[in-house]
């Protein structure tokens, strides 16, 4: 999944009180931070009392990035009328979605079944051919 975008994923954002979330803002943080990106959602700078917003985020893993390396970021949302941050814990998995080529010992099974498919196929047209007596 190296230099692919993954699909949306959205982050939900509550606001339970009876007060409006003032100077809302949202950033990835983390050593693989630059990874993943902010892609849009509903959240504006406010969120009013007892409201529901939402921030959609894709994982962009760019670079000389090992397969099935896994990453983390912590997505924070911070309001100017809070005293702490909510935050969400991310993890992806670079390669995860890729096709994996078979063992050696996978292309052995494939071939085994493969013969004994063509073997069955083969018997049942010779017991068809074969004349009653």
């Amino acid at each position: 999944m190296v230099n692919q975008t993954s699909p949306v994923v959205t982050f939900t954002l509550t606001n339970g009180s009876s007060s409006q979330l003032n100077g809302l803002s949202a950033s990835f943080t983390g050593a693989d931070a630059t990874h993943f990106d902010l892609t849009g959602g509903t959240c504006g700078s406010t969120l009013a009392a007892n409201a529901i917003c939402t921030y959609t985020a894709t994982f962009s893993p760019s670079g000389s990035i090992a397969a099935a390396t896994s990453m983390a970021a912590t997505l924070s949302i911070s309001s100017s009328n809070t005293a702490s941050a909510v935050t969400y814990n991310v993890t992806a998995l670079t390669g995860a979605n890729s096709a994996q080529i078979p063992t050696l010992s996978e292309w052995g099974m494939i071939v085994f079944a493969a013969l004994l498919m063509l073997t069955m196929i083969v018997a049942m047209k010779r017991k068809q051919e074969t004349p009653e007596a």
